[in-house]
C-alpha cells in the first residue's frame, strides 16, 4: 500500500512538472509576441483614402456615382461625349450608365453643378475662367432658355430665350447704375426697349 502511495505522489510530481513547463512555454510565447510587436509595430490606419477614382455601383454593376480626378468622359446611349477639358469631381449616372448630372472643376478653370433631363443639360450653375458666373436653364434639346449671370465686367444680366429665338427678353443692370430692358419679336427685331443711364 505504501508503494502505491509513492507511485501516486510520483505521478502528481510529474504532472506538476509538465504543468509548470506548459505555463513557462505559454509565457515565453507571449513574451516573444510582445517583443516582435515592439520591433515591428502595426502600421497606423491612414487618415485619408487616396485613389484616383471611386465608383458606387448598383445591383447590376453599373457605376451610378463616380468621384474622380479626372472623371471619365460622359456617355449618352453608349456614345462617348469628350469633355472640352479634363474634369475632377462627382459624376451622376442613370441605370444605363449615362451621365445625368454632377459637380466638377475643369482644368481650364470652369466650375459646374449641372443636372440633365432627357439626354440634354437642363440646368447648370457655373463659374467661367473669364469671371462670368451664373445660372443657365435649357430645354429638352439642350438649347438656351434662361440665363441669369454676372458678367466678366460685373454687369448683372437676365436673358430669356424662346424655343427658336435668342435674347427674346434681355435685362441688363450695369455696374455703373445704368439699366436696359429689351424685348424682341419673332424676327429678332427690337419690339420694345427701355433704358436709363446713370
Amino acid at each position: 500500500m505504501s508503494q502505491s502511495l509513492e507511485d501516486r505522489i510520483q505521478q502528481l510530481e510529474w504532472r506538476q512538472t509538465w504543468l509548470l513547463a506548459g505555463v513557462a512555454l505559454i509565457g515565453l510565447v507571449a513574451l516573444w509576441c510582445a517583443f516582435k510587436t515592439t520591433l515591428n509595430p502595426i502600421a497606423e490606419q491612414p487618415s485619408a483614402l487616396r485613389t484616383k477614382q471611386l465608383e458606387i455601383v448598383d445591383s447590376s454593376g453599373v457605376a451610378r456615382i463616380r468621384l474622380g480626378a479626372p472623371l471619365p468622359d460622359a456617355t449618352l446611349d453608349g456614345k462617348i461625349l469628350p469633355r472640352r477639358s479634363p474634369a475632377s469631381g462627382i459624376q451622376l449616372n442613370n441605370a444605363k450608365g449615362d451621365e445625368v448630372g454632377g459637380m466638377a472643376r475643369l482644368d481650364d478653370g470652369t466650375m459646374l453643378l449641372c443636372f440633365d433631363r432627357n439626354g440634354a443639360e437642363a440646368s447648370c450653375m457655373y463659374i467661367m475662367p473669364t469671371g462670368e458666373h451664373g445660372l443657365w436653364l435649357g430645354d429638352d434639346a439642350g438649347k438656351d432658355r434662361a440665363r441669369v449671370m454676372v458678367t466678366a465686367d460685373n454687369q448683372t444680366k437676365i436673358v430669356l430665350d424662346g424655343g427658336t429665338l435668342k435674347n427674346q427678353v434681355l435685362f441688363l443692370a450695369g455696374s455703373n447704375g445704368a439699366t436696359l430692358l429689351e424685348a424682341h419679336d419673332g424676327d429678332g427685331r427690337t419690339a420694345w426697349k427701355a433704358h436709363s443711364a446713370h
